[in-house]
């Protein structure tokens, strides 16, 4: 045991992590295993990887169409950076990783080139650092393998057994039993053949026989022979390898002036035929998102999936490639890997994502409507979907719920709301999105508008003929929103006359919102209103806004000073949230003296 382990033990007795070997078989540990050369995935079917690297991370907004774009191009796993990541953002990805069926391999590239100036100074920093992300390694152990670090050494090399034997031991002491990958050195590439002639050290360090190894092929890796020669080493050892990184130029290009290899081209095509030939897997870098140099190692530009790159084209689609030799670990489900132009899409069902839009409108005196919609969710497999929403409200402590796509829902200053959208695909898949809300806006009603200013004031201050599509476009949805009552005075011609309208905005269990809309059909101005409903269900209202309530069952609702007067053509509504059974919202009439 080296002086440099040693230590560590010492260090980590001292902070109480309590040190105790484990004394566990291998299969109540971790469900990847290996089988000599070959990596055994936890329904016991051997497995090659055919996937690619995720090496610059999209907004976290654009994740779910990021990876169900990579499970489209037929990859079986993804290799995602996960160095300064919490574990709440961290789970988010493991968990898109499993809902496209990816196997998700795990780096860390804090110390990448260490002993070049690259990473921390201590490399137990990485040791703390994974022993951080243990809740989710073993919420996700099925799905997750750890690639303990990336390139962990620079050009010099030389620092791979101690740092391996430090890290791998002290992993599994403290029960991390995730299958793990061990990177080679000089920046992963390994021309020093440090970590292939110390393979076998390394592997004896694992108390749980349960570790692979990874190799990153660039410009060391310029002929057939170099590439094979070195694969097979590990081969005819019985030791499992992985290309964990290649591209069809070097991916580093400065700090490496000791490389000797840095004028050299990659044998792309060589590296894919070996591999293949092989059984060897490969995981190609990068996806997306470099903007400004090294932009043809991007597979596409912008995270477009309409932009593939020559890179892309050759690993995806080429002889080799990912389409033509993916199979996805049968733990996640039978059959090749899917790919967007391959009628095998439709035959393996991949989640849906969920997107929430929304707006604001008619905010004043103190309340407001929240306009949401999921229409913008999509299918990978074009499917029908399903939505149902939950908001919470942070001034009652309590949720609400309501099915359909778009929701119109009724908000008050100072109140932060927060909108669950569930869509699901009547297959399993189902995902998930959230959207928070919280707006200030006058609490005071202003004062009644003078004559000379009344239409600009009514106008600003209720709905006209086109702001009024919000409630009918939101009434589309598959939930019975779209239920409304109106009465229409038949007074004779020119008489002061209003449409009053009765309009479900949206229903759950037990409860509903609903509006009443008085539109002005008349020449004249309506100058003071009120009008009455009744329900003969039990329906009981618990809370209005934009009126004064009076009565209970029948209701009685009357004008404020600001809203009183409704101008010829223009629409005042008032809106309120209120009880029932089981059954749909009823819908009343609406009667009143400016109904009739």
């Amino acid at each position: 045991m080296s002086s440099l382990l040693k230590n560590s033990i010492k260090q980590f007795k001292k902070i109480g992590l309590g040190l105790a070997v484990l004394a566990v078989t291998q299969s109540a540990y971790c469900d990847w295993t290996v089988q000599g050369s070959q990596i055994i995935d936890p329904n016991g079917t051997p497995f090659v990887y055919r996937g690619v690297n995720l090496g610059i991370l999209p907004d976290d907004a654009s994740l779910p169409f990021v990876m169900s774009d990579i499970a489209f191009s037929g990859a079986n796993a993804v290799r995602i950076p996960v160095q300064g990541m919490g574990n709440d953002r961290l789970t988010r990805y493991v968990e898109q990783c499993k809902q496209n069926r990816l196997v998700c391999v795990l780096t860390d590239t804090s110390i990448y080139g260490y002993g070049d100036n690259f990473g921390p100074s201590n490399q137990s920093d990485i040791l703390y650092a994974w022993l951080s992300r243990k809740p989710v390694l073993d919420a996700y152990k099925d799905y997750v393998i750890v690639d303990i670090a990336s390139g962990p050494s620079g050009n010099g090399g030389n620092l791979i057994m101690q740092f391996y034997e430090f890290i791998v031991v002290l992993l599994r002491l403290q029960g991390v039993t995730n299958q793990l990958m061990i990177s080679g050195s000089n920046w992963g590439q390994d021309w020093s053949n440090e970590l292939r002639d110390n393979a076998e050290y390394i592997r004896s360090k694992d108390s749980l026989n349960n570790v692979i190894f990874s190799v990153h092929m660039y410009e060391a890796y310029s002929d057939p022979a170099t590439i094979r020669s070195y694969l097979k080493s590990y081969l005819d050892r019985g030791l499992p390898i992985v290309v964990s990184e290649f591209g069809p130029v070097r991916r580093d290009r400065t700090n490496e002036t000791r490389n000797p290899y840095v004028n050299n081209t990659v044998a792309v095509d060589s590296i894919m035929a070996t591999t293949q030939d092989l059984g060897v897997g490969y995981l190609g870098w990068t996806w997306s998102g470099y903007t400004t140099k090294f932009t043809d190692l991007n597979m596409f530009t912008a995270f477009d999936p309409n932009k593939i790159t020559p890179w892309g084209t050759r690993l995806i689609d080429g002889e080799n490639g990912i389409k033509a030799t993916a199979k996805r670990a049968s733990h996640f489900s039978a059959g090749s890997a899917s790919s967007r132009s391959s009628s095998s899409v439709s035959s393996e069902n991949l989640p849906p994502y969920a997107v929430i839009t929304g707006r604001v409108v008619n905010p004043a005196c103190g309340s407001a409507f929240a306009e949401m919609s999921g229409a913008d969710s999509k299918d990978p497999n074009n499917d029908p979907l399903t939505y149902s929403w939950q908001v919470y409200d942070s001034s009652l402590y309590s949720y609400q719920n309501f099915t359909g796509r778009d929701l119109n829902f009724p908000i008050r200053s100072n109140v932060v709301y927060q909108f669950i959208l569930d869509v699901e695909d009547g297959r399993g898949g189902r995902s998930t999105a959230t959207k928070d809300m919280s707006l200030n806006f006058p609490s005071a009603c202003p004062p009644p508008p003078s004559s000379s200013s009344s239409m600009r004031s009514s106008s600003s201050r209720s709905f006209s003929s086109s702001s009024s599509s919000f409630s009918s476009r939101s009434s589309v949805s598959s939930r019975p929103s779209s239920s409304s009552v109106s009465s229409r005075s038949s007074s004779s011609a020119g008489a002061t006359k209003a449409q009053c309208s009765y309009v479900i905005n949206s229903q759950w269990s037990n409860g509903f919102t609903a509006s009443i809309r008085i539109k002005n059909t008349s020449n004249t101005a309506i100058n003071g209103w009120d009008v009455n409903w009744q329900y003969a269900d039990g329906s009981k209202v618990t809370n209005l806004w934009n009126a004064t309530l009076s009565g209970s069952n029948p209701y009685s609702a009357k004008n404020l000073n600001w809203n009183s007067t409704i101008q010829p053509g223009q629409t005042v509504e008032f809106g309120f949230q209120g009880s029932k059974s089981s059954a749909a919202a009823a819908v009343p009439a609406v009667t009143g003296a400016v109904c009739q």
